[in-house]
């Protein structure tokens, strides 16, 4: 982003076999720019280097005859991702090893120098080979295959075949029937035909997928459990950094549900699904940053995905405002100022709405403004918007946009940018005195939708509470209502009702939407979905294509330790904590 590109750095020393020949070989696919830059540097005993780097010299071959383009195992309004019919009687096995004979493949072409590289900011990706947690022989040479738990992963199989051979894969979340994959909710199809070869082969994918479950049809003779693998990627996470355990067993699993979602979604950037988007977007990051830090001690991964933001911004309005608000948390969980130094006037004059604050210190726009600005989200699927009434007035808007304005001024304040530090806290509280004058609804007890709004959607007044807003005196008739709703919102809103129940001295109702097993809950995820991740939706009667991989519905893996238990830091770097 912001014309950077990132390379990585591994240590190979390992790799290397000493006083014999090796080979350093990649697989490599792009739809576009199909450009490739290697470097390694060897440093002797006696301290000398040699770089060995990628030139016209290196022998290519292309892949297509191998990975056979069987369609899009993407989705077609967000990206391609090709399913992989792998023809084993292509495939030059034993390319990456000395000796293989390369005489009739093609020199590579020199293309222009990538520009502007720099390290990647992230720790790198992984690769884990998981084993089946079960394996069924349906018959007629055809297998059912379940995981433990969703995984973000390609599939690898060790078989015997012969020339010709076709066997049948297919992934998925979901059965349809007793050990049978239902096709992906998300338009993905994965679908993949491969064509064996003479003998022993070793197959897999290049690319990754969503998948719990898989179905082997057409197998060869003797396919057993010891011959299929997931091959799983995730970023590195350490299990032991955090934990938890109580006497509520709905709740443990809640917690568990969330923690090995944000581990096994987490790549080299948040994005809001593997399945379909596979990109970033501000209000997921909010909520999957919150909960990696109440999870890892990992803190590289939170702040890239942040700083990606800034310059590769969605279309959500209220999500623009949401990024200051995450650089703040960056500074507040980590002490280190260095990102907001960096990206403030970024910050300042990008990721506001004063442009459209009117005399009564209201953010007044249109719902679906041209430009930077976006459109109105509140929450989504659109069907847990609890009937929200959009207006140019609007109210959860108008609550992000006065946040990020405190928080601006508290970022001046540590850059020690004295004017304008007294600006935005003075805009702040200016801000903050207009929502509770013009937008609350006193007759009712609680927040209007907009200022020309008779509707009071549970979110116009969970996101104010939540972001700490409303005056004292206003509070409890705020949080009674809130209250009284249960999770009237979508997994993504959650987290601001759970917020706001726990800043309004509400703990009791906030652990009774966190371990209630049906309705919108994470307990129907579990146990009457099947999730192992959290979902996008919290059923497909809300949204019928919702995925079941989704980092940003993980809001309990933060509330319990920042709510139920309060351990939140005061001072940045946790130098004071409550």
């Amino acid at each position: 982003f912001n014309s950077v590109h990132r390379y990585n750095t591994f240590d190979v020393t390992k790799l290397l076999r000493p006083d014999h020949e090796n080979v350093i070989g990649v697989i490599n696919y792009t739809t576009l720019d199909k450009r490739f830059l290697f470097q390694m540097t060897i440093i002797y005993a006696d301290g000398s280097t040699q770089t060995v780097q990628s030139d016209r010299t290196w022998k290519t071959l292309d892949g297509e005859q191998v990975y056979r383009d069987q369609g899009n195992a993407g989705n077609s309004g967000f990206h391609y991702a090709p399913r992989e019919g792998i023809d084993a009687t292509k495939y030059p096995f034993g390319w990456n090893k000395p000796g293989f004979d390369d005489a009739e493949w093609a020199y590579a072409k020199e293309k222009d120098a990538i520009e502007n590289l720099k390290a990647s900011a992230t720790l790198n990706t992984e690769m884990h080979l998981v084993k089946p947690a079960r394996f069924v022989n349906k018959g007629n040479n055809s297998y059912f295959v379940e995981f433990e738990k969703n995984v973000v992963a390609g599939i690898r199989l060790d078989v015997e075949g012969k020339a010709g051979h076709q066997v049948e894969i297919r992934l998925g979340e979901e059965l349809s029937a007793p050990e049978t994959v239902r096709d992906m909710r998300t338009g993905n199809t994965y679908r993949e035909v491969w064509t064996l070869r003479d003998g022993r082969q070793v197959l897999e994918n290049f690319g990754y997928r969503v998948f719990r479950y898989a179905e082997i049809n057409n197998a060869p003779d003797g396919f057993d459990k010891d011959r299929i693998w997931a091959v799983v990627l995730r970023y590195p996470f350490d299990d032991r950094a955090s934990g938890f355990s109580s006497s509520d067993p709905v709740l443990n699993d809640v917690w568990e549900l969330c923690k090995y979602t944000i581990k096994g979604t987490s790549l080299d950037v948040y994005v809001d699904t593997h399945t379909r988007e596979r990109r970033n977007y501000e209000g997921d990051t909010l909520v999957t940053q919150l909960s990696h830090y109440c999870l890892d001690r990992e803190f590289a991964l939170p702040r890239y995905s942040v700083e990606y933001l800034y310059f590769r911004p969605t279309w959500p309005a209220e999500f623009k405002p949401q990024t200051i608000m995450m650089a703040w948390h960056d500074y507040l969980y980590t002490g280190n100022a260095d990102s907001l130094r960096r990206h403030y006037d970024v910050l300042k004059e990008k990721k506001t709405f004063n442009a459209f604050i009117n005399d009564e210190y209201l953010v007044e726009k249109p719902v679906n403004a041209r430009g930077d600005y976006g459109r109105d989200l509140v929450d989504w699927p659109a069907s847990q918007r609890d009937g929200y009434d959009f207006t140019t007035i609007n109210t959860v808007i108008n609550a992000f946009n006065c946040k990020a304005i405190e928080y601006l001024g508290d970022i001046a304040v540590v850059l020690k940018k004295e004017d304008d530090a007294g600006f935005y806290k003075d805009l702040a509280e200016k801000l903050r005195l207009a929502i509770n004058e013009h937008l609350y609804d006193p007759q009712a007890g609680r927040f209007k939708d907009g200022k020309t709004s008779d509707h009071h959607a549970l979110h116009a007044s969970a996101f104010p509470l939540a972001l700490g807003l409303v005056d004292p005196g206003l509070s409890q008739s705020v949080a009674d209502y809130v209250w009284s709703r249960g999770m009237a919102v979508s997994v993504y809103g959650a987290q601001f009702v759970l917020d706001a129940l726990y800043n309004a001295g509400r703990g009791q109702g906030a652990l009774n939407l966190m371990n209630a097993r049906d309705g919108n809950s994470w307990g129907h995820l579990m146990y009457n979905l099947g999730a192992t991740m959290v979902c996008e939706a919290w059923d497909p009667s809300q949204k019928g294509n919702m995925s079941f991989s989704h980092p940003w519905a993980s809001a309990p893996a933060n509330a319990i330790p920042r709510g139920l238990f309060g351990i939140i830091p005061l001072e940045p770097g946790f130098s004071r904590i409550q």
